[in-house]
């Protein structure tokens, strides 16, 4: 009987120990070393009312709030589809079409801001979301203005880099002038390399 017992506490014990064992302090450098970090979306998205036909509503990055004009705080202003930024302090970068959350610090390539233009017709000549391909794309058959999805990088008032989406035009509603922003500040990490950009 005795016998029996000492067998069953020693499968006990094994079994306990095998399924149950902690890791060595090696055995986690080694996933740390091999492991990937998971990129965690802490994005912000926000509404802009850009309806008013006459007037610009002007919108802070850095506070994430719409401002009154004569703040000279703000960022971002929009009327309708037209985006003007509040240049020459802030500057922008067009990275194309991609994946916002694989965006973790702004390349080395050189910031543009809106440029005037002497006897222009528009009020969107010169500037910098409506340079080459604009922001948006209009369909002349159905009217409809369709977001290119863009990934931008903006530099602020307050020398924060930002990056952007714009990701639509329309309100859930389906009301035209809506303007949907997606948009996160990019940290420098230790893990990250950046290149001193001319002029900066």
């Amino acid at each position: 009987m005795k016998t029996l017992i000492t067998i069953y506490s020693v499968l006990i014990l094994n079994t306990v120990a095998c399924g149950h064992s902690p890791k060595s302090s090696a055995d986690k450098t080694a996933m740390a070393a091999t492991g990937t970090a998971d990129i965690v979306d802490t994005s912000t998205k926000f509404e802009v009312d850009a309806t008013n036909k006459e007037a610009w509503t002007y919108f802070d990055l850095d506070t994430g709030t719409v401002v009154i004009e004569t703040d000279s705080t703000w960022d971002l202003a929009f009327k309708r589809t037209a985006i003007k930024m509040n240049g020459p302090t802030v500057s922008a970068l067009n990275l194309g079409v991609g994946d916002f959350n694989s965006i973790l610090t702004a390349p080395a390539d050189p910031f543009a801001s809106d440029t005037g233009v002497p006897g222009a017709t528009s009020e969107t000549n010169g500037l910098f979301f409506h340079a080459g391909d604009a922001w948006y794309s209009y369909n002349p058959e159905t009217h409809v203005i369709s977001s290119r999805v863009f990934n931008y990088i903006v530099k602020t008032n307050g020398g924060k880099e930002f990056k952007l989406n714009i990701l639509g035009y329309y309100n859930a509603d389906h009301l035209p002038a809506y303007v949907e922003l997606k948009y996160q500040e990019l940290a420098i990490t230790a893990l990250a390399t950046r290149s001193t950009r001319t002029g900066e």
